[in-house]
């Protein structure tokens, strides 16, 4: 036998008077109607099979081939002197320089 839930509840319905049709509410509880108003018993009964939920897993793999280097050019620059002078009202200068190759080597092995 399948490990089921239930739950009972009340649908109340009531016919519109001005629109065609239904309203509808739901309520735990035996509820106390209004005119105009039908109430309906409803069990529910569901498999619990409904709630299990699959665990996702993911591997994310970047190999290291494929990390590119940081690259500031000059906009970038431009950028963090502009907002160290707006919120610190310092003037800052940022130089640009190209690494030597093995400068770059050594600093890419100690990342």
């Amino acid at each position: 036998m399948t490990p089921t839930s239930s739950h009972t509840f009340y649908l109340c319905f009531r016919k519109k008077t001005r629109v065609f049709g239904l309203s509808v509410r739901c309520t735990e509880r035996l509820p106390s109607l209004d005119s105009g108003e039908v109430a309906i018993k409803v069990t529910a009964e569901l498999p619990d099979a409904l709630f299990r939920k699959p665990l996702l897993e993911a591997k994310i793999t970047v190999p290291a081939d494929k990390v590119s280097p940081a690259k500031i050019d000059a906009s970038v620059a431009d950028n963090i002197t502009d907002v160290v002078r707006q919120n610190l009202g310092i003037d800052l200068q940022i130089k640009l320089e190209q690494m030597p190759s093995a400068e770059r080597a050594d600093a890419a092995e100690q990342e």
